[in-house]
C-alpha cells in the first residue's frame, strides 16, 4: 500500500517540479510582455485604431502557447536571454530512476568475490578443491525492508493548488455553457419581419453564413452566442423601445463580432485564463482585450452604418439604460455593454475620433504587427547561441575541458574517489539515486553527485561514471551539449543503439562507452554520459604485477589470514564499515561486516579476513579476467560450471569450485 502511495506522491512532486520550471519561465515572460504591451496600448490609444491595437494584444495569447524556449535571431531573448528563464524540458522534472538512468548500454566494473572454503591450511592444492559463494552486501540491500512513505515537495503542493484551481474555474466554464443553452432553449424564433431586416444587415456588413435570430426574455442586452451555429439574442423588450433604424445598429454590432470571430477568440481566452489563472497580469491582458475587442466592434460598425452613425451611439445609451437597471446584471456573454465604464470609454473613443474609413487591419498594420511580434515574442536563447556562449567561457581552458571517451571527462576520470570529487568542485547542488534525496551526512551505496556542468555516479565511494551537463565540456571533435542528434550521427556513425522514453531517448555507442541523451521534442542533446569501456587507456599504467588474484589464496596483496589490524595497518581508515543496510565505525564493530576501500573490499568475520572483493580493473586473474569484462567473456574462459543467482538489478554469477563469484550487471 504504501508503495503505491509513494508512486503517486513522486509522480505529483515531479509534475510538480515541472510545472514550477514551465510556470516560472512563462509567468515572467509573459509578464514581461503584457508590461510592455501595456505601455504601448497607453502611448498609441489616441493615435491608432482599435483594431491594430486589438491584434497587439493577440500576441499575448501566442506567447501563452509557444513554449518559453522559442527563440529567433530578432527576438529580446537573443538580446536579453540571461534575463528571461526558458522553458525546462520535462526530461528534466522525472527523477532518475533505473528505467531512465541510461546504464542500459554502458560498461560498469563488476567486483570479483573471493572467498575461501574450510580446508587443509597447509594444502595449496585442497585450496583450489572447493569455495562456497558469500552472500555480499549488494544481496543484502535488497532484502525486504519497511517503506516509509515519501513527503510531498513544495513543488508537488503547489501543482496541486494549480490543479484545483484551474478545475474550478473550468467547472464555472461548463456551467456557463449550459447557461447560454438555457437562454438558447428558453427564446423563441424571431418573426419574418425581423429575419427580414437581419438579411438586410448581413448583406450590408457582407455576411453569407446564415445567423439564428431569436427573441428571449431572460436577457437585457444583445449577445451573440454559439460557436458552430451563430445566434444572435434580442431581448424581447428591447423590440418596444428601439426604432428600426437602432435595431439595424443592434444586429450590425452582433453581426460584425461574428465576422470577426470574436466567438472562436474569447473561448481560447478563457481557456488560456484557466490554464494561467495565477498570472495576474493574464488577467489584465484578458480585460485589455475586451475591450480593444468593442471598441474595434464599434469601428467596423461605424464604417458599415456611414453616415448614420449618430444613431448607434444612440443605440448604446438606450440599451444601457434598460442593461443596468437591473443591480444584479451579468451576462456573461459577448453583447454590446458589458459595463458601465467600458461603455463610458467607448461612447468617447467614438466621439473623440473621427469615423475611421476602414475597419480592417491593412498591409501596413499587419507588417507593423509580425515586426512587433517577431521582437516580443521569441524571449528564448538559440541552442547554437547557448552552445556558442558557454563554449566560450574560459576558452584558454579548453583543452582541459575535452571529454576523451572511455577515459575522463575535463578532469574527471574513473576511479577517482568522492572526496577527490567533493574537493574539487566543493558541495554539489544535489544528491540523489532514482527518487530519494541524500544529503552529504547519509550517503547509499551508489548514488548521483549534481554539480553545475558535470555529474557523477558514484559507487562505494568511488566514480563509476561521469555525465557532461554543459557545452563547457567537448569532443576534439567539437561536439558537445546542444548539439543535434543528426550531427551526433553524422560524427559518431551509425552504430549506435536508441532506448526511447516518455520524455527523452538515449542515442547509446556501446563500444565508445557514451550515451547521449536526446530532448524529445527539439532532438539536440541534453547530457552526454562517459562510462568506462574495455580498451580504456585509463588503466594502461596501473602496476598489474603486483595485483594478481590467484584464486582462494590473494588478491594482489591482501591473504585470507590477515586479520582486520592487519588490513587497517596496510591501507589506514576505511571509507565505509557496514552489513546490509546497517553502518558501523571502527567503535562499534559487530561481529561480521564489510570493510570497504577504494578499489577492493573484505568480508570479516571474527576479526578475520573471510572474504575479498575486488573493485578496480586494476586486480587482474592470472588468465587476464578482470571487472569490466563480460559475462560472456567470463564463460569462455572459466567453463559452464557455474551458477547464476538473479536479483532485480544484477546477477552473481559463482564458480564455486574455483571460490570465485562475478557479480554481473543486469542490463548491460
Amino acid at each position: 500500500m504504501n508503495q503505491a502511495i509513494n508512486t503517486c506522491i513522486t509522480g505529483l512532486n515531479s509534475f510538480g517540479q515541472g510545472f514550477w520550471d514551465y510556470a516560472a519561465g512563462i509567468f515572467i515572460q509573459a509578464s514581461v510582455l503584457i508590461i510592455l504591451l501595456l505601455i504601448i496600448d497607453f502611448l498609441l490609444r489616441k493615435r491608432i485604431r482599435a483594431v491594430f491595437r486589438y491584434c497587439l494584444w493577440m500576441l499575448v495569447f501566442i506567447k501563452l502557447i509557444l513554449p518559453a524556449s522559442f527563440s529567433l535571431p530578432t527576438g529580446i531573448g537573443s538580446w536579453m536571454g540571461d534575463y528571461f528563464p526558458n522553458e525546462v524540458s520535462m526530461a528534466k522534472w522525472i527523477p532518475q530512476t533505473e528505467e531512465f538512468v541510461p546504464t542500459t548500454l554502458n560498461i560498469h566494473q563488476r567486483p570479483i568475490l573471493l572467498q575461501p572454503v574450510v580446508t587443509n591450511e597447509t594444502a595449496v592444492s585442497d585450496i583450489f578443491q572447493g569455495y562456497i559463494p558469500l552472500e555480499t552486501p549488494m544481496m543484502n540491500e535488497t532484502a525486504a525492508t519497511g517503506i516509509e512513505l515519501e513527503a510531498i515537495s513544495w513543488q508537488g503542493l503547489v501543482f496541486s493548488g494549480w490543479l484545483v484551481g484551474m478545475l474550478v474555474l473550468l467547472g464555472l466554464l461548463i456551467k456557463r455553457v449550459y447557461f447560454v443553452r438555457g437562454l438558447i432553449a428558453k427564446s423563441k424564433p424571431a418573426n419574418e419581419r425581423l429575419h427580414k431586416t437581419l438579411d438586410e444587415c448581413r448583406c450590408q456588413i457582407g455576411i453569407r453564413q446564415n445567423i439564428e435570430l431569436r427573441l428571449s426574455g431572460n436577457t437585457h442586452s444583445p449577445a451573440v452566442c454559439g460557436l458552430f451555429k451563430p445566434t444572435i439574442l434580442i431581448p424581447a423588450v428591447l423590440l418596444k423601445k428601439l426604432s428600426q433604424k437602432k435595431l439595424k445598429a443592434v444586429l450590425i454590432h452582433e453581426l460584425a463580432h461574428i465576422k470577426r470571430d470574436d466567438i472562436w477568440v474569447n473561448l481560447l481566452q478563457t481557456i488560456l485564463q484557466i490554464v494561467h489563472f495565477y498570472n495576474p497580469f493574464v488577467w489584465i491582458a484578458n480585460a485589455m482585450v475586451h475591450r480593444a475587442r468593442e471598441q474595434a466592434v464599434d469601428e467596423m460598425v461605424l464604417v458599415t452604418l456611414n453616415p448614420e452613425t449618430k444613431n448607434y451611439s444612440n443605440m448604446l445609451i438606450d440599451i444601457a439604460e434598460m442593461a443596468f437597471w437591473k443591480p444584479k446584471f451579468g451576462l456573461r456573454l459577448i453583447g454590446v455593454v458589458e459595463s458601465k465604464k467600458a461603455l463610458e470609454r467607448r461612447i468617447n473613443h467614438m466621439l473623440n475620433r473621427p469615423v475611421p474609413k476602414s475597419s480592417k487591419l491593412g498591409n501596413l498594420g499587419l507588417v507593423a504587427i509580425v515586426v512587433i511580434g517577431a521582437i516580443v515574442l521569441p524571449m528564448g536563447r538559440n541552442p547554437a547561441e547557448q552552445t556558442a556562449l558557454a563554449a566560450s567561457v574560459n576558452d584558454e581552458r579548453i583543452e582541459d575541458n575535452k571529454i576523451v571517451p572511455g577515459i575522463r571527462v575535463g578532469e574527471y576520470t574513473f576511479g577517482i574517489s568522492e572526496d577527490d570529487v567533493l574537493e574539487s568542485l566543493g558541495k554539489p547542488k544535489w544528491i540523489f539515486y532514482g527518487s530519494e534525496r541524500y544529503t552529504l551526512d547519509n550517503l547509499p551505496r551508489m548514488y548521483y553527485m549534481v554539480f553545475d556542468d558535470v555529474s557523477f555516479r558514484i559507487h562505494d565511494d568511488s566514480v563509476k561514471e561521469m555525465t557532461a551537463i554543459s557545452p563547457y565540456y567537448k569532443f576534439a571533435n567539437g561536439l558537445g551539449v546542444g548539439d543535434s542528434e543528426q550531427k551526433i550521427k553524422q560524427v559518431f556513425g551509425e552504430d549506435f543503439k536508441i532506448k526511447e522514453t516518455k520524455w527523452k531517448d538515449f542515442l547509446a555507442y556501446e563500444d565508445k562507452g557514451l550515451v547521449f541523451e536526446i530532448n524529445k521534442r527539439d532532438r539536440t542533446v541534453m547530457e552526454i554520459n562517459v562510462s568506462p569501456i574495455e580498451s580504456s587507456k585509463s588503466y594502461k599504467n596501473t602496476d598489474i604485477v603486483n595485483k594478481i588474484i590467484v584464486p582462494g589464496m590473494r588478491v594482489g596483496d591482501y591473504t585470507f589470514d590477515m586479520s582486520k589490524d592487519d588490513v587497517l595497518e596496510t591501507l589506514g581508515k576505511p571509507k565505509r564499515i557496514f552489513y546490509g543496510d546497517k553502518r558501523y565505525t571502527l567503535d562499534n564493530l559487530p561481529r561480521q561486516y564489510f570493510m570497504h576501500f577504494g578499489d577492493v573490499s573484505f568480508h570479516i568475520v571474527d576479526d578475520s579476513v573471510n572474504g575479498i572483493t575486488a573493485l578496480s580493473p586494476s586486480y587482474t586473474l592470472t588468465n587476464g579476467l578482470r571487472v569490466g569484462d563480460s559475462e560472456q567473456k567470463i564463460k569462455q574462459v572459466l567453463g559452464d560450471d557455474f551458477k547464476i543467482e538473479e536479483t532485480k538489478w544484477k546477477d552473481f554469477l559463482s564458480y564455486k569450485d574455483e571460490g570465485l563469484m562475478f557479480e554481473i550487471h543486469k542490463q548491460d
